[in-house]
């Protein structure tokens, strides 16, 4: 997903794609994406977290720094936005993120599947000049 500079905005289209290369059906699920510096973080530790809730029918129920890319669900894009509120007080160094797809297992609603399409080495965030800037 590449570097990030603290304060700025950043934009990336993910594509999800299931085991075979193809386009993954997203309608039914979440996707979550997730940086840490560490997997041994919990969640709630780390530098973000953006999730999307997509229905059965395709549509975004819940949308938090991310929506649905071009051709809808079935097209299995997602469009992820980090704003410059989010990045202007990350530390410079090195992360790791994931993207992360749950699917509702029909057996068993309370024990869902888990799909991890993409999993970054590191990402390095370093530090910006200018600390503040009036649009």
């Amino acid at each position: 997903m590449g570097s990030i500079l603290r304060g700025n905005s950043y934009r990336w289209q993910i594509p999800i794609l299931d085991k075979l290369g193809a386009p993954f059906d997203l309608r039914g699920v979440k996707v979550f994406v997730t940086y840490k510096l560490s997997t041994a973080e919990p969640d709630t530790a780390a530098l973000f977290q953006h999730a999307i809730v997509i229905d059965a029918n395709g549509i975004a129920t819940t949308m938090d720094g991310m929506k649905l890319g071009p051709g809808g669900a079935a097209a299995g894009i997602i469009l992820e936005r980090l704003s410059p509120l989010e990045s202007v007080n990350f530390t410079a160094g090195k992360y790791l993120y994931d993207v992360q797809v749950v699917i509702p297992n029909p057996d068993d609603p309370n024990d869902p599947d888990v799909y991890t399409p993409i999993i970054g080495e590191s990402d390095t965030v370093s530090l910006d000049v200018t600390r503040s800037v009036t649009p």
